[in-house]
């Protein structure tokens, strides 16, 4: 059974309500066209108020500069991590005081084939924000 199948939109405030429903209960409207209400009867005060709608202002368009701390921030920030991420890497990975490295060369073209396209695209981005 579909749930939409018993409601209807409310011609004032087009919320969504029950078919039968007498009120509105978003904006409190009065949906018996040939009802009327008795005396002793009040309007039940509506679930949902409307904020009121503004006439769209003028958009004032400025020169916003970004700082120039914007710019320094990335570069801060990667070569603290990779300082931070060298300094770890000393300390649990160094004997006697030495770091020492060994490398399988034979895999050189693994890191150039992964190197530029990631070079490539870091251009683009940088060429697109200028």
């Amino acid at each position: 059974m579909n749930p939409k199948k018993n409601k209807k939109l409310c011609p004032h405030c087009e919320g969504e309500i029950d078919k039968d429903a007498l009120y509105c209960l978003y904006c409190g409207a009065d949906l018996g066209s040939n009802l009327t209400l008795q005396p002793a009867q009040e309007v039940p005060e509506p679930l949902y108020r409307a904020a009121p709608q503004e006439t769209p202002k003028e958009v004032v368009e400025e020169d916003i500069e970004e700082p120039s701390s914007s710019m320094l921030s990335l570069p801060l920030l990667l070569s603290g991590m990779l300082l931070l991420v060298f300094g770890l890497f000393l300390l649990f990975f160094s004997e006697d005081g030495y770091l020492t490295l060994t490398w399988d060369a034979s895999f050189w073209f693994v890191y150039l084939l992964a190197g530029l396209p990631l070079l490539a695209f870091g251009w683009k981005l940088i060429k697109k924000d200028s």
